[in-house]
């Protein structure tokens, strides 16, 4: 019994010797398997890899590469940018080298200081002197051509922060005259600077106004000894402060031409210009005028009204250009 016992123990052990052999087996092809899988994998990733390697070397045609080739073609033309809308990375771009509104404001709010402020006011005053002492000491002709050359002077000639330091400006006189006649009059505004006369009481008067540069849309630019108005056509005709140039009589006889019979001449004028103011009234009713009006109206101005009765007698105009040469001076502002 015993020896048969030992021998059935035997054979198990064997039996389970094969099994755990058989068993080592089945686990050794799966690694095999699993390993000759993974040389394939690593081998293919090598072949691909070395594939992409020998694509990016550049290919060598004749003796040039395709990269040194590409470098001689001319690049394609790029799509042009819409420079109408730009994009918004482009407005932000912008922005960041442009001054904002705000700055912008800051930098107008900006104002010079008080030196600077006398400083370009006189300097202003000085170019007003000279321009105005220009039109004084020439004819009205040539003080045309001038201002068609250069607008500009015209525009400094007028009197403009001057007029805020008189004690009346003439103009507003001659306004409140006319407020007072019937309306529906035709008026003549002979150098009419800004043409207030006609920006007031167009609505009121049939108002032309006239001046060496058409300054706004009330003005007709010409010459005054020539304005484009016909004989005898003008129930008012108006000189405030105009009478500048060198043959200023010139202006009266062109006055005189567009007036008709009982109209009326009005005049302001700087009191100091005339001479002979007894002279000045001579010469124009010589003229065919009438004095209706001598009024001082400040230390300043003077003003006249005339009717006229008459024609000039032609014999007496180059009698009247000499007389009238020595009674109006020039004004001759203060240096200061």
């Amino acid at each position: 019994m015993n020896s048969s016992s030992q021998q059935k123990s035997k054979l198990l052990k064997i039996k389970k010797l094969l099994e755990l052999k058989s068993k080592a087996q089945e686990s050794n092809s799966v690694d095999t398997k699993d390993a000759s899988l993974s040389q394939k994998t690593i081998s293919k990733r090598k072949n691909d890899n070395s594939a992409d390697i020998k694509t990016t070397k550049p290919q060598k045609v004749g003796t040039t590469t395709v990269e040194q080739q590409n470098k001689k073609l001319k690049p394609m033309a790029q799509k042009p940018q819409n420079t109408a809308n730009p994009s918004k990375q482009q407005q932000k771009v912008e922005n960041t080298v442009t001054p904002s509104k705000q700055q912008q404001k800051v930098q107008n709010t900006v104002t010079p200081s008080k030196l600077q402020q006398k400083m370009q006011s006189k300097l202003e005053g000085a170019r007003f002197r000279w321009i105005n002492e220009k039109f004084y000491t020439s004819s009205g002709k040539d003080a045309f051509d001038l201002t068609q050359n250069d607008p500009s002077v015209f525009e400094e000639a007028r009197f403009g922060q001057q007029v805020k330091s008189w004690p009346l400006n003439p103009v507003d006189l001659i306004i409140e005259n006319l407020k007072k006649q019937k309306p529906g009059l035709d008026v003549a505004d002979m150098g009419c600077g800004e043409a207030k006369i006609a920006q007031t009481l167009s609505k009121v008067h049939k108002i032309r106004s006239f001046d060496l540069v058409a300054h706004n849309e009330f003005i007709e630019a010409c010459d005054i000894t020539k304005v484009p108005v016909k004989n005898e056509s003008m129930d008012v005709s108006i000189f405030c402060l105009a009478l500048m140039g060198t043959n200023w009589i010139e202006f009266i006889f062109e006055s005189c031409r567009i007036l008709k019979k009982g109209g009326e001449l009005i005049i302001a004028e700087v009191i100091s210009r005339i001479v002979d103011i007894d002279e000045f009234v001579k010469c124009l009713t010589d003229c065919g005028l009438e004095l209706l009006k001598q009024d001082k109206i400040s230390k300043m101005f003077i003003f006249f009204i005339f009717k006229k009765t008459s024609n000039i007698d032609k014999k007496l105009k180059i009698e009247l250009k000499n007389r009238a040469e020595t009674l109006l001076k020039p004004c001759i502002y203060k240096r200061r």
